[in-house]
């Protein structure tokens, strides 16, 4: 899910598709929101996602579960994560190589009802709206002057392509052409490099404070270099920035933070529903079904505290976000509670795998 906003506002709109595209302003902040990659409880954990923001299929092609007691090794290749030597889980905000090995030892060393209150303090972490809003404040002001020399730019590249591009020469006369050409253009071409420049610098100063350490320095080098070899790049600049600082959260807890009533509204549904009807995994996939349930069954029930607490912050009850929705035609007899389709029967199970409900007042 992509979540952005513009005019340095906390109040953003947020997408989720498999392509979506970020607003070219340079005023404009993003972040990207992950579903949670894995599930896990005080006996282990596993790559299922638990109250994923899509409807759409999201399980594994494997299903991995491990106590954290069998957990002998995490390690990053590529984009992926791969625990004790088999491919479990995207590379994500919520959880990189090191910090999934940290916690597997943690967990290991604690006894289990340690485990509970620590594992309960982590899931905690991912829905904080409260430091969202903090978090995107924060960046907007120390990224403000960035924006304001990458929005000269690029006033200055429109009035230079509207000169070009229009026809504006001809309609305003050989003399004032000639002058413009002149010395105006060459004014605002010596504006757009100082510009540029100062954006470039304004861009370090921020991304610097806001990530500091070594270990964010080739991105930082790798931003810069892109802008500076390709100038249009300064105008997502803030949004770069942004979209590396601000912090991993679930979606739901986005939505809480800085989206409207009815994009919270869909969202929350989407979220809501995953909970209470869950894909369910192949048998061939899951070589481990009853620690696999046991795991996610824990993380679904403390999901679900979580997502009420979201609900409660915006004054949303779920029974009107999962409430049967109303009969398409006089052809419609029930519903999948998961995607929201509608069918000429009640009986059976919609294609996504959920039983269909018989659609009420028929």
């Amino acid at each position: 899910m992509l979540v952005s906003g513009a005019w340095g506002r906390a109040c953003a709109g947020a997408r989720c598709a498999r392509v979506v595209f970020a607003p070219p302003l340079p005023v404009a902040w993003q972040a990207l929101a992950d579903n949670l990659p894995f599930a896990f409880s005080p006996e282990g954990i596993c790559n299922v996602t638990v109250g994923a923001f899509g409807c759409g299929a999201v399980e594994p092609g494997v299903a991995r579960s491990w106590k954290w007691e069998d957990v002998r090794s995490v390690e990053k290749r590529g984009g992926r994560i791969w625990v004790n030597g088999r491919d479990f889980c995207a590379v994500t905000g919520y959880a990189g190589a090191g910090e999934l090995w940290e916690l597997a030892g943690k967990c290991a060393a604690l006894a289990p009802g340690e485990r509970e209150r620590w594992l309960g303090v982590v899931l905690r972490g991912w829905f904080r709206p409260a430091r969202l809003r903090r978090a995107v404040a924060r960046v907007n002001a120390r990224t403000s002057a960035l924006a304001f020399f990458a929005s000269v730019n690029m006033v200055v590249a429109l009035a230079v392509s509207a000169w070009f591009l229009t026809g504006v020469a001809g309609l305003v006369g050989e003399h004032w052409a000639r002058y413009v050409g002149a010395r105006v253009l060459p004014v605002l071409g010596v504006y757009a490099a100082c510009a540029h420049v100062a954006a470039l610098v304004a861009c370090w100063l921020a991304h610097r404070g806001l990530l500091p350490g070594r270990g964010h320095a080739a991105q930082r080098a790798n931003m810069l270099l892109g802008a500076a070899f390709l100038p249009p790049q300064v105008f997502r600049l803030r949004a770069q920035v942004a979209a590396a600082a601000l912090p991993a959260q679930h979606p739901l807890a986005w939505l809480a933070a800085v989206a409207g009533a009815r994009a919270f509204r869909e969202g929350a549904g989407r979220v809501l529903r995953d909970l209470h009807w869950p894909l369910a995994l192949a048998p061939g996939r899951n070589p481990d079904p009853q620690i696999t349930a046991r795991i996610v069954s824990w993380m679904r029930g403390r999901v679900l505290v979580e997502a009420g607490r979201m609900l409660a912050l915006r004054g949303v009850g779920a029974g009107e976000l999962l409430a049967a929705p109303r009969a398409d035609g006089a052809a419609s007899r029930g519903y999948c509670p998961r995607c929201r389709e509608q069918f000429t029967r009640s009986d059976g199970c919609c294609p996504c795998g959920t039983a269909l409900v018989e659609l009420e007042g028929l």
